[in-house]
């Protein structure tokens, strides 16, 4: 194993807390010892033999909590205080479930996730006063529909009963915010959504998960990875070893152009987490498409693939991978392998369009994008593939009407103004109107893109 020191120089901290739990029936013991990382010494140490009850274990966290701080001469703000002394649960039972719920969460894998919200429905049912309980059940919720595991439709409403309650049983929980503000994306409040995670920021400064989902926020929906970064290396201060925070600081860096530099990042996220499969598809993502290595991205997804074969997520990028080298067989084998996963997947419907097109079976390809469409409405890269297969059939007006339904400052009148969310709609719609003699206008929106 690592020496102290070795851990400290990787964490990128001058102490270590070390600690270890024995467990005797209704008794614990708790043995706590702060080290300097430097000369390897103990600053203090304690020992806690405590009656093992819900109570308990959350005062022996605020009493260590508070003799630490004293042990770094720091000071513990009120708000600190506050939070230190908290009892989430009085219900012990409910404790562990959650407990349980949340160390599935951080696998981020379909069937642990799918536990994860058993264990979560255990505890509320254990102690329906417990926010932090209805708060996970939310993010385990958010998490089967990023990993294509539940369709839009279902998440939406379970993840709102579930915030709902916890901000109902404490409005300025931080980690419930968290929780909102996934909710209001989903929603298509994005905008909303920011001002929430900055919220969630300000009650809870040490929980990593809000600078996370803020940086994600900034990076995959704002297209703006420059915004992203410092987010996403203050989460990685909070939490150096989660490996899901470890590989979006992997894919900030590559969208920043920065791909020798997330290929490093995510080797360390492995090397922290080698059972993590989404590591490996962040890996193959930076070789294939940062650095042309489309063979080794190949095996690399295999790895992943592996380790978590019920994600279709990664058969989704496993498809395209194969159909970047030409291997259609491969590429369709492992689209219809998702789209059996996950029948109510955004990426997999639109994935499965964009291989079809490519492959010249355009009936498919229209079929898929359309079924991508019915899922998320306001995205534009179904639109496009439609688009072409209207242009082909003569029916451009069709084309036209669809684009101003999902995109309504279209409509001529309207005030068109750009944002990050239209730009891609607009290139392909001001296309559409050179074709239909509307130069003028489409040149009037295309300088305004820029």
């Amino acid at each position: 194993g690592l020496s102290i020191p070795e851990v400290a120089g990787q964490l990128g901290v001058a102490t270590i807390l070390e600690g270890a739990v024995q467990r005797a029936g209704g008794q614990v013991r708790v043995n706590v010892q702060l080290i300097d990382a430097q000369t390897d010494e103990h600053l203090w140490a304690q020992s806690y033999d405590r009656e093992l009850t819900a109570e308990n274990i959350f005062a022996i966290q605020s009493d260590i909590a508070r003799v630490i701080a004293q042990a770094l001469q720091k000071v513990l703000t009120p708000a600190e205080q506050t939070r230190v002394d908290v009892v989430p649960t009085s219900n012990f039972l409910a404790y562990e479930e959650f407990l349980r719920g949340r160390q599935k969460l951080a696998l981020r894998q379909v069937p642990e996730l799918r536990e994860a919200v058993t264990h979560f429905r255990k505890s509320i049912e254990l102690d329906p006063g417990y926010a932090m309980a209805y708060v996970s059940l939310a993010d385990a919720y958010h998490l089967l529909n990023y990993y294509g595991d539940m369709s839009i439709a279902e998440t939406i409403p379970l993840m709102e009963a579930a915030v709902d309650t916890a901000l109902e049983l404490d409005p300025d929980l931080g980690e419930a915010q968290t929780a909102y503000g996934a909710l209001l994306q989903y929603q298509g409040r994005r905008f909303e959504a920011r001002a929430a995670y900055e919220k969630a920021i300000d009650l809870a400064p040490g929980y990593a998960t809000s600078y996370h989902w803020l940086a994600e926020q900034w990076r995959a929906t704002f297209n703006d990875p420059g915004r992203a970064l410092p987010l996403i290396t203050r989460a990685m201060e909070l939490d150096p070893l989660s490996p899901v925070i470890g590989i979006t600081v992997a894919e900030t860096l590559d969208n920043l152009g920065r791909a020798d530099e997330a290929l490093e990042q995510v080797e360390n996220a492995i090397a922290i987490a080698p059972g993590y499969p989404s590591a490996y598809y962040v890996k193959s993502q930076i070789l294939a498409y940062s650095l042309g290595r489309l063979s080794e991205a190949v095996r690399v997804r295999d790895q992943g693939i592996a380790l978590d074969p019920e994600s279709p997520i990664a058969l989704i990028g496993q498809a395209q991978l194969y159909s970047e080298l030409g291997d259609d067989a491969r590429a369709t084998e492992h689209i219809e392998r998702s789209l059996e996963l996950a029948p109510d997947f955004f990426w997999a419907h639109f994935t499965a369009a964009e291989l079809y097109r490519v492959a010249g079976r355009p009936e498919r390809a229209v079929h898929y994008a359309q079924r991508a469409l019915a899922v998320d409405p306001g995205l534009w890269l179904p639109l496009r593939i439609l688009r072409d297969a209207d242009i082909d059939d003569g029916r451009a007006a069709e084309a036209r009407a669809r684009y101003e339904n999902a995109f309504p400052e279209f409509v001529a009148g309207q005030e068109y103004r750009v944002r990050r969310l239209n730009v891609g709609a607009t290139i392909d719609y001001a296309h559409l109107l050179i074709l239909m003699g509307e130069t003028g206008r489409a040149h009037d929106m295309l300088r305004m893109v820029g």
